[in-house]
């Protein structure tokens, strides 16, 4: 499966109307600006894109979703989707979708090499891989995997953990596979 990425500078954001619009850099001020991503003025009847549409962005960058695992309960729960994505630079990303979680107060998203966690003493805790804070209690979110570790992910590291870092225990697991 492959995903379309864009660049952090214009990122197109499709309305449920059709419309495109595309989020501009920052301008002196810190305001961001969001322009119609078209030449068209903004007044424009909207026009619905098919679903296969490509995206608006001449700067999309195409990424390919590797290994995908479903989150499950350990010490808490979670629900959603981790998956293992590559870039077509050639960085690597752990992403979170359809996610949601209770609270997010020092948890981080972690690797593992366990084929699977079902409680936390499974865990060897030396042979973390950690991505740093988790960024929000829910929707998408994407986690790079720095380029020193990425090797080691693909060799060796097969479940994303949400991991307490005050408690230092699991507190769900989503196994990629």
């Amino acid at each position: 499966m492959t995903h379309a990425r864009t660049s952090a500078l214009a990122r197109p954001l499709t309305l449920a109307a059709g419309l495109v619009f595309a989020f501009a850099a920052c301008s002196a001020t810190g305001a961001a600006s969001i322009a119609p991503a078209s030449a068209a003025p903004a007044v424009a009847a909207p026009t619905a894109a098919p679903a296969s549409a490509a995206p608006a962005s001449a700067a999309a960058a195409s990424m390919t979703v590797g290994e995908k695992g479903t989150f499950h309960a350990v010490d808490g729960t979670a629900t959603g989707i981790a998956e293992f994505a590559q870039l077509a630079n050639g960085t690597h990303e752990i992403i979170l979708e359809q996610f949601s979680v209770a609270g997010i107060a020092h948890t981080n998203v972690v690797l593992v090499s366990n084929a699977d966690v079902l409680k936390t003493t499974d865990i060897d805790q030396t042979k973390l891989l950690d991505l740093g804070p988790l960024k929000a209690k829910e929707g998408m979110q994407t986690y790079e995997i720095p380029a020193a570790m990425a090797s080691a992910v693909m060799d060796g590291y097969h479940t994303v953990i949400l991991w307490d870092t005050t408690m230092l225990h699991a507190l769900a697991a989503a196994p990629l596979k």
